[in-house]
C-alpha cells in the first residue's frame, strides 16, 4: 500500500509565508495522524485475522503481516515529511556530573584523626 503524496492547497498571493509555513506543518501532521490512523486499523485487521484463522494464522495472515511490519519500519510511517523518530538529538550536557570531590569514593573514609 503505497503512500500518495498530494501537496498541499495553493495559496492565494495574499497569504503570508508565515502562515504558508503554518499550513504546511497542519499538511505533514494531518499526513501523519492518517498513516498512524492506517497503522491501528492494520493492527485490528492482523488481530482479527489472527483469531479467525487459528493454527493457520501463519499462512493465512502472512500477507497482511509482512504489510504491516514494511509500513511500521518506514520513517513516519509513510507519511511525508521529516522523520519523527523517538530519538532525539544528541544532548552532550544531559549526564554531566557536578562533584567536588577528587575521588568518587572519598565520602567513604574516615576522616583522620
Amino acid at each position: 500500500m503505497a503512500t500518495v503524496y498530494f501537496p498541499p492547497p495553493d495559496s492565494t498571493a495574499t497569504t503570508s509565508e508565515a502562515a504558508k509555513v503554518q499550513m504546511e506543518k497542519d499538511y505533514l501532521a494531518r499526513e501523519y495522524a492518517i498513516a498512524v490512523e492506517e497503522i491501528k486499523i492494520m493492527q485490528e485487521k492482523l488481530r482479527e485475522c489472527y483469531i479467525k484463522e487459528g493454527v493457520n494464522h501463519l499462512e493465512n495472515c502472512r500477507e497482511l503481516a509482512t504489510t504491516l511490519w514494511q509500513k511500521i519500519h518506514t520513517p513516519n510511517y509513510g507519511a511525508p515529511g521529516p522523520s519523527r523518530g523517538v530519538r532525539r538529538a544528541h544532548r552532550p550536557y544531559a549526564r554531566r556530573s557536578f562533584r567536588t570531590s577528587a575521588s568518587p569514593r572519598e565520602h567513604l573514609h574516615a576522616p583522620d584523626l
